[in-house]
């Protein structure tokens, strides 16, 4: 069963690679899940920034389930204006963009 696994042509890539790469393939993929999960979350943003242009309360914002970002505003003693998702969408994205440096750093120096 394994020499039937080892023969699939993706499989033998992965083992090829995982024999020179080692603990870098997993690493690599653990990093780039963060790049993912950051660019997500300032995507998401847009979304509470929308609500309170339109509407301009954010009490009136209905967001179903992204009230974490209302309750994370909250949490961190920020109102929840336009300026502040800005504010706070800019600095998502500039850490966003450290990660993946960071990320790319790390893929040219081990891997």
């Amino acid at each position: 069963m394994l020499k039937y696994f080892k023969e699939i042509s993706q499989i033998k890539y992965l083992i090829f690679y995982y024999q020179r790469l080692k603990w870098r393939i997993p690493v690599l993929l653990g990093l780039s899940a963060v790049v993912a999960v950051l660019d997500g979350l300032g995507l998401a943003l847009f979304i509470p920034l929308f609500q309170v242009a339109e509407s301009g309360d954010t009490a009136s914002a209905d967001l179903g389930k992204l009230d974490f970002v209302i309750d994370f505003f909250n949490y961190i003693g920020m109102s929840i204006s336009i300026g502040n998702i800005l504010l706070f969408m800019i600095i998502m994205f500039a850490f966003k963009g450290w990660w993946l440096l960071s990320v790319s750093i790390f893929r040219h120096r081990y891997a």
